[in-house]
């Protein structure tokens, strides 16, 4: 293999570069890019090898940071804007070596990790790579291109940076002062308590009023009930029809509702007490049940019609109630949080007829909001781990990371707080107490790890929230972060901002929980934003006795396959329904039969 002869020459001239920047400026791509593309054709037109002798001046023109390594991933040329940088001197500080001699031990980490998913891919790699340089943080986004020879093989990498980090600065302080502004306008609202749309009490002024009201009720002995009303997925309403339309939908549900009580001579308080939630407060001797029922039917008629005169379809409509008692003390904005978990936790069937909850039921609630909230303080959120393992011959593919609660010596499982966790923001500090312990012992732990991830999370993180943002940078690298299907249809793009902006592996779990497209899946599996799926354990246990759920996982197994998408079966606890899942050629799977979960620290002492 030839070793005295430069890797590509290039004569520096004005007439170049502006033919460079012609043909950037038509194909509308940054000058670096088509730099780039030119030097690798020119590389793939050398003689075998990487060579010593490299002239490549032109590239000391542009302002991205260029760079070119050996298969061994030692450098063999750097621009003069890489070289300024990192502090170096002269490009013979760092011919011939690795980023570990120049640069700190996690930011080579990150070097490396880039190189590696280009060389084993074979393909251009491109990600958000964090630098701290005397004491300040810098955002690059680094493309890394694999330089083949003739026969295919790679022979190294071509490296270009563009310093992103004021665009960042400048998206964040937009972002500060879009929420001093929203900020404003929430206090403007509240001030006056009146929602803008419909002209009824906000959330402020619909506390504000029935907290007045609860206590006389209460001393009274009065028959009195709070009834939440909330519009099913009226987000995509939105979507779909217009941000008017859907004012207008709201705007003569709130009048229909007030006719109603008028029409029916019952007293009552209506409030606007979410973007897509009404809540009212009802007195007197009345048959709830069948009131409830009048409410959500009149809701799904009204009258609407598009631009065309063609009839809209309304949205699903969900009914919660609660009976006051005499005897309660919870107050009015507890009363109406409660509500809002026990109405999330039957989100699925709650829509189909309407539930009246009892104020015990409400009591237990805010029992383990308490709960929850001591735990966290008291560093009880404990780390649980549960094996996925191949059908085709058991071996681990790592382990699924959730939280369970330590009460009393206790353990109690997550399913019991995760709605009051979501409800009350507490998801936050239990996503924040896992990630970091798992980030402790993550050297201890050698296989993969799947770690439940909550969308308040990627939200912290989309507004560059440093705690959240390095604790998930740190873990990535032997990480794939879980987010429910609900959860990727609700907030699709700032999950997919995230991911591409910190290079994080996402899975789409509980898949089948709401009847998501296969082509979204797809879409994000292609866009490199998510590795595999994971299909709801309750899905999964139907197919045992349900033709129809066995064929549609079936087809998607089938459809996953094609793609390259990998597949993993959750609920699997008894041999029949292992068997079911491994007939459909499903790639992993967990569950009781397998694998009960296990403690952290049991797992690390084994």
């Amino acid at each position: 293999m030839a070793t005295n002869k430069p890797i590509l020459s290039v004569i520096v001239e004005k007439r170049l570069k502006n033919k460079l920047k012609k043909y950037a400026k038509e194909r509308k791509v940054s000058l670096s890019k088509i730099a780039s593309y030119f030097i690798q054709k020119g590389i793939e037109c050398e003689e075998k090898g990487l060579l010593e002798n490299i002239s490549l001046s032109i590239l000391n023109l542009f302002p991205e940071l260029i760079w070119i390594k050996d298969n061994s991933l030692k450098y063999k040329y750097a621009n003069k804007r890489f070289l300024e940088f990192f502090g170096i001197d002269s490009i013979t500080d760092i011919l011939d070596k690795p980023n570990i001699d120049f640069l700190d031990e996690e930011m080579a980490k990150t070097c490396i990790y880039g190189d590696m998913r280009a060389i084993n891919t074979k393909e251009p790699y491109t990600s958000i790579e964090i630098f701290d340089k005397n004491g300040d943080k810098y955002y690059l986004e680094v493309t890394k291109v694999p330089i083949k020879d003739e026969k295919g093989d790679i022979i190294g990498i071509l490296g270009i940076a563009r310093d992103t980090t004021q665009e960042i600065y400048i998206k964040e302080k937009l972002k500060e002062t879009q929420d001093k502004l929203n900020s404003l306008l929430k206090e403007s609202s509240s001030a006056c308590n009146i929602d803008c749309v419909t002209q009824l009490p906000n959330r402020a002024g619909f506390l504000e009023i029935i907290s007045k009201r609860l206590p006389e009720i209460r001393k009274l002995n009065l028959n009195g009930y709070i009834v939440l009303i909330d519009i099913y997925n009226f987000k995509y309403f939105n979507k779909i029809y217009g941000i008017e339309m859907g004012n207008l939908y709201l705007r003569k549900a709130a009048k229909e509702l007030q006719y109603f009580f008028k029409r029916k001579n019952i007293k009552y308080i209506l409030g606007k007490t979410g973007e897509d939630e009404f809540s009212v407060l009802i007195e007197g001797n009345i048959n709830i049940k069948t009131v409830v029922k009048q409410m959500k039917n009149l809701l799904q008629h009204v009258y609407l019609k598009d631009s065309t005169g063609n009839t809209i379809r309304i949205p699903s409509i969900s009914l919660i109630g609660c009976k006051l008692s005499p005897n309660g003390d919870i107050d009015a904005e507890n009363l109406l949080i409660q509500l809002e978990v026990e109405l999330s936790k039957r989100k699925n069937t709650v829509h189909k007829e309407p539930l009246i909850v009892s104020q015990g039921m409400i009591t237990k609630g805010l029992e383990n909001e308490r709960l929850l909230y001591n735990a966290i303080q008291n560093k009880n959120i404990v780390p649980y781990l549960q094996g996925i393992y191949s059908l085709k011959n058991k071996h681990l593919l790592g382990y699924e990371v959730f939280f369970r609660v330590k009460h009393n010596k206790k353990i109690i499982e997550a399913k019991d707080f995760i709605f009051t966790a979501y409800a009350t923001g507490l998801i936050l500090f239990i996503d924040k107490a896992i990630l970091r312990e798992i980030n402790q012992i993550k050297h201890k732990i050698s296989t993969r790890l799947f770690v439940n991830l909550s969308y308040l999370t990627v939200y912290q993180c989309e507004t560059s929230s440093k705690d959240f943002v390095d604790l998930l940078i740190d873990l990535r690298e032997n990480t794939s972060f879980e987010i429910p299907e609900s959860d990727f249809l609700e907030n699709l793009k700032v999950i997919k901002d995230v991911a591409n902006r910190y290079n994080l592996d996402m899975v789409f779990d509980n898949f089948g929980e709401k009847h998501c497209p296969i082509k979204l899946m797809i879409d994000l599996y292609n866009d490199k934003i998510v590795s595999m799926l994971k299909f709801d354990k309750h899905l999964i246990k139907s197919i045992a006795d349900d033709k129809k759920n066995e064929s549609l996982v079936k087809t998607i197994v089938e459809l996953s396959k094609e793609f390259g998408i990998k597949t993993v079966a959750m609920g699997v606890e008894d041999k029949k329904l292992y068997e079911k899942v491994k007939a459909l050629d499903i790639d992993y799977c967990q569950g009781y039969f397998l694998e009960v979960p296990r403690d952290l620290k049991e797992i690390i002492a084994a």
